[in-house]
């Protein structure tokens, strides 16, 4: 995918890297389990099973659609070449979730944010054969490490232990996302990192964020930092993408 809010495309290779190394040296020959609740795009993801090899993993996304296009990609799916303002509109309106629409809802969408508003309409391209092709790529990815999926919320992984966690959530300087429905909804911050560190004593969790919460800082250690470019506006174009270690 070109085109997604919050996206890791630029960085996430070198996210995963990172994660990849600190994991070995914490957990060598270990059998864990690896998860993402805040999957996405799979900026990360996409590069994760080369680098830790054969084991369980799992991967979450509150977007049910999203979730329908990364089962069907898995599976050898090719996401359309264009969407046209008719296809994006009768998308938007569709109450069934599919692969399609979470395509689409995405990548024909201004600045990636999901059913914002048709991309044509900013003069932006309404054909994308890369974003297809990456994608397609991912899903043989996913598809060879045999990802099992699920929607909902981070906390319906509450009862794992003994796994890795990586999760990106919505920032707390932009916690705001859009559902299935494409309504607004605000991410309680403070309830995300109480629940990260209660994760903490039988996993090892890993969170990307700009900054750590105030009260939390003493829980963290930073692994990778990097200076990235939003887009989202003309005064937002940089900040520091930064990953933590939780420490309980």
């Amino acid at each position: 995918m070109t085109s997604y809010h919050g996206g890791k495309q630029r960085i996430g290779k070198e996210i995963a890297e990172h994660l990849a190394s600190y994991i070995h040296d914490e957990l060598p020959e270990s059998t864990y389990a690896y998860i993402e609740p805040f999957a996405g795009m799979c900026g990360v993801y996409r590069h994760i099973p080369p680098l830790l090899g054969p084991r369980t993993y799992m991967a979450g996304d509150i977007n049910e659609s999203v979730v329908a296009m990364w089962e069907k990609a898995q599976q050898g799916w090719k996401p359309p070449l264009s969407c046209s303002e008719t296809t994006y509109n009768r998308l938007k309106r569709q109450h069934q979730p599919s692969a399609e629409k979470g395509y689409c809802g995405h990548q024909f969408s201004f600045g990636g944010q999901y059913f914002k508003g048709y991309r044509g309409l900013y003069g932006d391209p309404t054909t994308c054969e890369r974003a297809r092709s990456n994608v397609m790529e991912i899903g043989q990815v996913l598809g060879d490490a045999k990802v099992q999926w699920y929607c909902g919320s981070y906390d319906l992984c509450s009862e794992i232990t003994d796994a890795v966690f990586y999760l990106d959530p919505p920032y707390e300087q932009g916690s705001e996302y859009f559902d299935e429905e494409h309504t607004k909804r605000s991410f309680d911050t403070i309830a995300f990192w109480d629940w990260c560190l209660a994760m903490s004593r039988q996993n090892l969790v890993f969170v990307s964020e700009y900054a750590v919460p105030r009260g939390y800082k003493k829980h963290t250690r930073l692994i990778y930092e990097a200076e990235v470019h939003t887009g989202h506006s003309q005064n937002d174009r940089r900040r520091t993408e930064q990953v933590y270690v939780i420490k309980n």
